[in-house]
């Protein structure tokens, strides 16, 4: 059965492989989404404990596949789906600039920065 998430949610999948050696280095963990014709490839990540994650925010309704890529037998050539569904919550999508000075989600909505310490931006 798929999961569910919503449009701008974040999906994230757990795999199970090797703890032991320098996994950071040794191991090449990625993941494949597709939704129809789009393809996303993202990195995955040692969480530690033998424990890898990727994570994705889908931006289109309906169904996504994956299929990882490995170059552990244990971490290769595993697959899965979601379903991504209408937001109901605040997720609007991620923040872009507008107009050159003002900020806004992907959906539209108004994006107020606000703080103490604007002046570190630039950091």
């Amino acid at each position: 059965m798929n999961k569910k998430i919503e449009k701008w949610g974040i999906y994230e999948a757990c795999f199970q492989g090797p703890k032991e050696g320098n996994t950071f280095l040794k191991v090449k963990f990625t993941v494949v989404f597709k939704h129809e014709r789009k393809l996303v490839e993202v990195d995955g990540f040692y969480d530690g404990d033998g424990t890898y994650k990727v994570s994705l925010m889908p931006s289109i309704l309906g169904e996504w596949t994956f299929t990882t890529k490995s170059n552990v037998e244990s971490l290769d050539a595993r697959s899965g789906s979601l379903e991504c569904v209408e937001a109901t919550t605040n997720y609007h999508g991620p923040v872009m600039v507008k107009e050159k000075f003002h900020f806004e989600y992907t959906d539209g909505t108004p994006h107020y920065s606000f703080g103490t310490t604007c002046y570190a931006w630039i950091n």
